[in-house]
């Protein structure tokens, strides 16, 4: 397993003073992009589109088979494109928000320096914090059996998933019994859509009332490659392989048939392109691939 720690937010001081620490200080066994955010107390428009395409380049660069996660540190401007940022980096990674750099006024070279220096003291902990809850969470995204933590998001059409994720999105990394936490929201999940099972079937899935999305087996015949990510949006990749900064097995996807009528024509992929389904069923991965 390896992880891309993603660093958003970092004025070109902090940019300047977290590229003196080596990357191996930052994240051990691991990637770190970074890049300086050129808004004034905002993310600029183009900041998150350029971390995901540098985390991105990453990914594409492993063997398909490693295990990958995505994990961030943001500054956390309390704005819409703070908002935005979180939203553009969901639901593949795991979020941590720190306050931005914001040394005294007229301090001097001294005191700007001790600033920094804390600063990029923060940074370190808090990768280090990301890197155990990571483990956490692949605890759960791993496991055998089927979990709602990896139904795909444009094409599981209930509530409940979003209801799911985004709570632990957001508040995960900073949840003082992680694995509780997890339980909880899985119940929850639960309660709103129980276990079922297709017609004619042994096994246990999982229905938005509109497909059941069922176990591949051992059928896992066709993932999302790293040579797909050309023609695909930087996103697409990075949540073919990790969901809340936990990994997953890259060839799992779901069987789903229709619980009435036939199959949808054409089916939302993992960047919202239609494509169409087989003739029988449909095969979609966590990343809303169409396989």
């Amino acid at each position: 397993m390896t992880y891309t720690l993603v660093i958003a937010g970092l004025d070109p001081m902090a940019f300047d003073r977290m590229r003196r620490e080596s990357e191996n200080r930052i994240a051990p066994g691991g990637r770190v992009v970074l890049t300086p955010n050129r808004g004034v107390s905002s993310y600029s428009p183009e900041h998150a589109n350029g971390l995901i395409a540098q985390a991105n380049r990453i990914a594409a660069g492993l063997n398909e088979d490693e295990r990958l996660a995505t994990l961030l540190i943001y500054s956390d401007f309390k704005d819409e494109t703070t908002e935005r940022l979180l939203e553009g980096f969901f639901p593949f990674c795991l979020p941590l928000g720190i306050p931005p750099f914001a040394p005294p006024p007229d301090a001097s070279k001294r005191i700007l320096n001790e600033h920094l220096n804390e600063f990029a003291k923060r940074v370190i902990s808090s990768a280090k914090l990301l890197r155990d809850r990571s483990k956490i969470v692949s605890d759960f995204t791993t496991v055998a059996n089927l979990t709602p933590l990896l139904l795909p998001t444009r094409n599981f059409r209930s509530e409940a998933l979003q209801n799911l994720l985004w709570p632990l999105y957001r508040d995960l990394a900073i949840a003082d019994q992680p694995n509780q936490t997890i339980k909880s929201a899985l119940q929850t999940f639960f309660a709103a859509c129980p276990k079922t099972h297709a017609p004619g079937q042994e096994r246990h899935c999982f229905s938005d009332g509109h497909h059941y999305f069922q176990s591949p087996g051992k059928a896992r015949h066709g993932f999302f490659r790293n040579t797909n990510s050309d023609s695909h949006n930087g996103a697409c990749l990075l949540n073919a392989r990790s969901r809340l900064g936990g990994t997953y097995d890259y060839k799992f996807h779901y069987d789903c048939i229709p619980v009435k009528g036939g199959l949808k024509r054409k089916y939302p992929n993992c960047h919202g392109a239609p494509r169409e389904p087989k003739p029988t069923h449909v095969n979609i991965a966590p990343n809303d691939y169409i396989v």
